[in-house]
C-alpha cells in the first residue's frame, strides 16, 4: 500500500523544495536535449536516416562510384534530395533497411520539409521526442504508482538520463520509441481499469505507432502480454478487449511484418559487428557499463569515477528489491515485466544464435525505463515515509545524487562532439582538420567490402564544401586524378593502400587519431573487436586516413597555405 501524499506542516516544506528540485532538474533535461544540437559529429545512422528520409537507396548512393572528380556538395546531395516523394522513403527502407518501420522516417522528412534540413534542424525531431517523452512517463508513473510525487521523480530521472538525452540528440528513432512506449504503457494501464472502449482503442492505436517506429517494440508487446495474461489469470473481460485492441495494432502492422519477413536476409545483414558474438566477461561488462550509463555515464572518459557508477549499479539493484518487497502486486507484475521479459529475451536470442545485440543499450529502451521505474518506486517510498524522517532525508539523498550524476554527464556529453554512444567518431575531428587545412585537397575512397560505403558520407558532413572526392568501385578502377599532387585514402583497408603505395611510390603519412574514451574503456573496445576477428587487429588497421603526399611541395603564398604545409610535412 502507497502511502499517502498528504503531509503536516513539515512535510509541506519538504515536499516544496523536493518538488523544485524535480522541476528544475526536468527543465534542465529539456534544455539539454536542444542544446548543441549542431555541434556533435553526424554519426553514421543518421546519415542512414537522411538518406532514407530523402527517398534514396546506398545503391543510389553508390553510382557515385564512378571515379570522376566531384565536390563534398555533390556527395551530400543525397541526403537533402527534395525531388523525391514519401513513397520513395517508403521504398527506401523496404528495399536496405526492413527493420526500422517507417513512421520517424517519414515524420523526419516532413519536418526537414517545414524547419530545413541543417544538423539542428534534423535532430530537433528527435529531441521534441525525447521531451514528449518525460511527459509520458510521467503519466504512465501516476497510472502505475498511483502519486504525483513518484510520477514526477521517474519523470526526473528520465529527463536527467545521460542514455535519454544522447539519443534525444541523434536523427533516430530511439526517443520517439520511447514516447510511444511510456504512451501506450499509461494507456494500457487505463484501459484495465476503466473498460471503455474509447481507452482500449487509443490503446491500441498508440501500440500501432509505436510499432511502426521501431521493430523491437515486438519485445515490449510480449512483455505487456505476459503482464495482461498474469494480471487477469483466466479469460476475463479485460483479457479479451486487451487481445482484440492487441490483435487491431498487430493487423495494422501486418504489412510491415511481411516487409521484414521478406527481409529478413538483409536485417540480418545490417546487424554489422552486432551479428558476432563476443567473449563472456566483455558481455557482462558491457551489461554493468550500459545499465550505469542510464543514470550517470562519465566514468566512460574518466576512469577515476568508477566508483560513482558502482554506487549507481546498487542504488538500481536495490531498488528491485524495494519494489518486489514493497511495490503492489499489479505495478510490481509490469516494472518485472517490462524489464526482464526484453532483457530475457535478448540475451537468449544473443545465445542461441551467438550475437552481441543485447551490448547495444539502444535496442533496449524498454529495459532501462523498467529501471528508472523501480528506482523512481523506492525513492519515492522512502520520500514519502510520514513516521520517518531518517528515512526521508535518505530517499532525498539518493534522488540529489542520481539527478546529480545525470546533469553532471549532461554537462560533459552536451557540448561534446561524441559521446559515449559514438565514441569512435572522435575520429572524425583531426580527420576533418587535416583534409580542411591541406592546400586543394582530394579524398580518394575505394569500396573494398571490408568498409561501410555511407562512411565516406559521412566524412563529407565534417569537410569544406569544395573538398573534391574520387569514389572508386574496385581498386582495379582507381585511377587517381593528379596523384603527383598528393590526396588523402580514407577508410582504406591496409591491402588497398599497400596497392596504391606500390603503384605511385609516393611518401605517405598516417593521420593519427584517438578514440574517445578512458583506457579502461579502450581496453574493452579493443576486446570486443578481438572477439569478434579472432585475431590481433594490425596496428594499420586503427588508422582511417592517409595521406598520399605531393611530389613536390607547393609554394607558400599565404599563412593559410604555410600552415597547411606545415600540417603535411609533420604528418597532421
Amino acid at each position: 500500500m502507497m502511502p499517502s501524499d498528504s503531509r503536516n506542516g513539515s512535510w509541506k516544506v519538504e515536499r516544496l523544495i523536493l518538488l523544485s528540485v524535480i522541476g528544475f532538474a526536468i527543465a534542465l533535461g529539456i534544455v539539454f536535449r536542444f542544446s548543441d544540437l549542431d555541434r556533435k559529429f553526424f554519426y553514421g545512422d543518421e546519415v542512414v536516416s537522411s538518406l532514407r528520409e530523402s527517398g534514396h537507396t546506398e545503391a543510389d548512393f553508390s553510382r557515385d562510384f564512378d571515379g570522376r572528380v566531384r565536390t563534398v556538395r555533390d556527395v551530400s546531395r543525397y541526403l537533402s534530395d527534395r525531388s523525391t516523394s514519401p513513397n520513395d522513403t517508403i521504398r527506401s527502407l523496404v528495399a536496405e533497411d526492413p527493420q526500422h518501420p517507417p513512421l520517424y522516417y517519414l515524420a523526419a522528412r516532413y519536418w526537414t520539409q517545414a524547419f530545413g534540413d541543417t544538423i539542428a534542424t534534423r535532430r530537433s525531431l528527435a529531441a521534441l521526442f525525447g521531451s514528449l517523452a518525460v511527459a509520458a512517463v510521467f503519466w504512465l508513473g501516476y497510472e502505475l504508482f498511483g502519486s504525483l510525487t513518484i510520477a514526477a521523480i521517474a519523470s526526473a530521472l528520465v529527463a536527467t538520463s545521460p542514455f535519454h538525452v544522447i539519443y534525444a540528440q541523434q536523427n533516430r528513432e530511439y526517443s520517439a520509441w520511447l514516447f510511444f512506449l511510456a504512451l501506450q504503457g499509461a494507456l494500457l494501464l487505463r484501459a484495465l481499469r476503466s473498460r471503455g472502449a474509447l481507452a482500449w482503442s487509443a490503446y491500441a492505436a498508440a501500440l500501432a505507432a509505436a510499432l511502426y517506429t521501431d521493430a523491437l517494440v515486438l519485445y515490449d508487446l510480449v512483455a505487456m502480454t505476459l503482464f495482461v495474461i498474469l494480471r487477469e489469470r483466466r479469460w476475463s473481460a479485460n483479457l479479451k478487449k486487451f487481445a482484440f485492441a492487441t490483435g487491431l495494432a498487430l493487423l495494422a502492422y501486418g504489412p510491415w511484418l511481411l516487409v521484414m519477413y521478406r527481409g529478413a536476409r538483409t536485417i540480418t545483414g545490417w546487424m554489422g559487428p552486432l551479428r558476432v558474438a563476443v567473449s563472456p566477461a566483455v558481455y557482462v561488462l558491457k551489461w554493468i557499463f550500459n545499465t550505469a550509463a542510464v543514470f550517470f555515464d562519465s566514468e566512460y572518459e574518466f576512469s577515476r569515477l568508477i566508483p560513482i557508477a558502482i554506487l549507481v549499479l546498487i542504488i538500481v539493484a536495490a531498488s528491485f528489491v524495494v519494489t518486489a518487497m514493497k511495490l503492489a502486486p499489479e505495478a510490481r507484475l509490469f516494472v518485472f515485466a517490462l524489464t526482464f521479459v526484453p532483457a530475457v529475451a535478448f540475451i537468449a536470442s544473443d545465445m542461441f544464435a551467438h550475437t552481441s545485440r543485447a551490448t547495444a543499450p539502444r535496442y533496449l529502451v524498454a529495459v532501462w525505463l523498467g529501471c528508472e521505474l523501480a528506482v523512481a518506486f523506492m525513492v519515492g517510498r522512502f520520500l514519502l515515509d510520514p513516521r520517518k524522517f531518517k528515512l526521508r532525508a535518505f530517499g532525498a539523498g539518493v534522488l540529489i545524487f542520481l539527478l546529480g550524476c545525470g546533469l553532471g554527464s549532461n554537462f560533459i556529453n552536451v557540448p561534446a562532439q561524441q559521446t559515449s554512444a559514438t565514441g569512435e567518431m572522435g575520429r572524425l575531428g583531426p580527420e576533418a582538420r587535416a583534409i580542411n587545412t591541406a592546400i586543394d585537397p582530394l579524398v580518394v575512397y575505394v569500396h573494398d567490402g571490408e568498409r561501410w560505403d555511407i562512411a565516406v558520407a559521412m566524412l563529407a558532413t565534417v569537410l569544406r564544401p569544395d573538398v573534391h572526392i574520387q569514389l572508386f568501385e574496385r581498386l582495379e578502377d582507381v585511377r587517381i586524378h593528379r596523384p603527383q599532387a598528393g590526396y588523402f585514402l580514407y577508410a582504406g583497408s591496409p591491402a588497398t593502400k599497400a596497392t596504391l603505395e606500390k603503384a605511385d611510390h609516393g611518401r605517405w603519412l598516417a593521420v593519427r587519431t584517438e578514440n574517445f574514451g578512458s583506457q579502461l574503456v579502450k581496453m574493452l573496445r579493443n576486446k570486443a573487436s578481438q572477439d569478434r576477428s579472432r585475431s590481433r587487429a594490425q596496428a594499420d588497421e586503427d588508422i582511417e586516413l592517409w595521406q598520399r603526399l605531393p611530389d613536390r611541395l607547393p609554394v607558400v603564398r599565404s599563412a593559410t597555405d604555410a600552415r597547411a604545409l606545415q600540417a603535411a610535412t609533420n604528418g597532421v
